[in-house]
């Protein structure tokens, strides 16, 4: 059974166990100096957000000795996609890791300059990404403001490990504010919704990770949903859950019924007799699936089709919700 807290929890705890909870608000205290080998935890920090003209995902990754930026501009009137990504290696003893949990991180390179500020309520992310994609350079000015409402935080054990764990916090009530210039393509938004997706890790291998996620309005209510393929001792909390006017579902044990070989082809989501029946569909342009690949990300836009039937709740009924599948090596 899930378990669920509502108290201010260590994520690591002095006797070297992990703890395996979840909460609708950010209780957990990631308190890494009580973890044996900091420098092994892997970070992710992206963003998405998406207005009728383009979308934009963005990704920060400190994994092993690389940091990552991964950047995907679609403008959907023009059907296509521009893509581009920084990797930079580190080496232990020379040259210290952009650290990704602190208030203010800034990375540079010959290319590439970012910065992040992150507040309680807001984060601020500026990108100049110089010859992006091979075609022009990319200016990113985006404020990130969360709005009231719950949110999916998370701490997952691995079974027989005191060293693997991961940890998540899915905000989907994010207020997105600014522009995107790419050559002489601007795209603006101003009150556009999104969200920040965060998660550190240290899995037991590298893997492919799979999720769903949407953010729209259905019947003039607010809707965001996550669905993940398993991670660690799923007993004690899931990645699975939509949220209706900010309130979180949470779901169960969740079946992927698909192939990582074909994005061309349809995804269910099943679970329970009639609680979660969702399909997946990609979308196409001239009989391709429209998708963007990233170093090891793929991202598939498509759409979203079923219910959400869960017991004591209002049943919800998708059709033609816009979502995207991601695919990653975690």
């Amino acid at each position: 059974m899930q378990k669920e807290i509502d108290r201010i929890c260590s994520v690591f705890n002095k006797d070297g166990s992990i703890t395996g909870a979840w909460s609708k608000t950010p209780v957990f205290e990631f308190n890494t100096q009580l973890y044996k080998n900091e420098f092994k935890i892997n970070h992710r920090r992206c963003f998405y957000v998406e207005n009728d003209n383009c979308s934009v995902y963005i990704s920060l990754e400190k994994c092993g000795i690389e940091f990552i930026v991964k950047i995907i501009l679609r403008d959907k009137k023009l059907n296509g996609t521009a893509v581009d990504c920084i990797v930079k290696k580190y080496f232990i003893g020379k040259k210290n890791m952009p650290d990704l949990l602190s208030e203010k991180f800034y990375f540079e390179n010959k290319r590439v300059k970012i910065a992040l500020t992150s507040l309680e309520f807001l984060k601020h992310l500026r990108c100049q990404f110089d010859d992006f994609a091979g075609y022009d350079n990319l200016y990113l000015d985006l404020t990130f403001t969360r709005e009231k409402g719950d949110s999916l935080n998370l701490s997952v054990p691995f079974e027989d490990s005191d060293k693997n764990f991961y940890y998540k916090s899915f905000v989907p009530a994010i207020k997105t504010s600014g522009n995107i210039k790419f050559g002489k393509n601007e795209y603006n938004f101003s009150q556009i919704r999104g969200y920040c997706d965060s998660s550190s890790y240290n899995l037991p291998f590298r893997q492919i990770y799979r999720y769903v996620t949407s953010t729209c309005n259905i019947n003039g209510k607010d809707f965001a949903l996550y669905i993940g393929s398993k991670l660690g001792n799923d007993l004690v909390g899931e990645e699975n859950c939509y949220f209706s006017d900010g309130e979180i579902k949470k779901l169960s044990k969740i079946k992927f019924l698909g192939s990582d070989e074909r994005i061309d082809k349809i995804w269910c989501f099943k679970a329970g007799i009639k609680a979660v029946d969702i399909t997946f569909k990609p979308e196409f342009y001239k009989n391709a699936p429209v998708f963007s690949k990233c170093d090891k990300t793929t991202v598939v836009y498509g759409k979203l089709y079923g219910e959400f039937n869960l017991i004591n709740t209002e049943a919800v009924n998708l059709t033609e919700i816009p979502a995207q599948m991601i695919f990653t090596v975690i």
